[in-house]
């Protein structure tokens, strides 16, 4: 089965969609228990887990549902298409380092939580900007 190429229009539409829900989510869980997670302690690892298990199926589900919304129709020579398929990579990666700063902190291994939350930050800092620049403020709001 061949899969349907959406015009642009019509996944800006969908992923707007998309990504409102993983925001809603998002705030749904408050804010986040550690003011700066590149300072936090063993102490702070139970809190910091119980976050992550209700932050990491949302953005695994944005994750999910922006990519099967596949890339969008577009001129390859304008470089729009290499926004998104950026985007959509960090965005990929970003999910993953923070699963793996999640079940750190499960583990209680501050020093791999701060290393995974760390360079996930850094993937999902240039996650947002490639969607923004793509169109889609909203898939940054997290």
């Amino acid at each position: 089965m061949t899969k349907t190429v959406l015009p642009k229009g019509e996944f800006l539409w969908r992923a707007r969609a998309v990504c409102l829900e993983e925001a809603q989510a998002e705030f749904a869980l408050g804010l986040p228990p550690l003011a700066d997670p590149t300072k936090a302690t063993a102490a702070d690892m139970p809190k910091a887990a119980v976050y992550g298990d209700g932050l990491i199926p949302a953005l695994q589900k944005k994750n999910d549902d922006l990519q099967a919304l596949g890339i969008p129709e577009g001129d390859p020579f304008t470089g729009e298409l290499g926004l998104i398929k950026g985007a959509f990579h960090y965005m990929a990666e970003s999910v993953k380092e923070f699963a793996k700063a999640n079940d750190a902190a499960h583990k209680g291994d501050v020093s791999a939580f701060i290393a995974h939350w760390i360079l996930a930050r850094e993937l999902d800092t240039t996650s947002d900007e490639l969607f923004e620049a793509y169109g889609l403020p909203i898939c940054s709001a997290d």
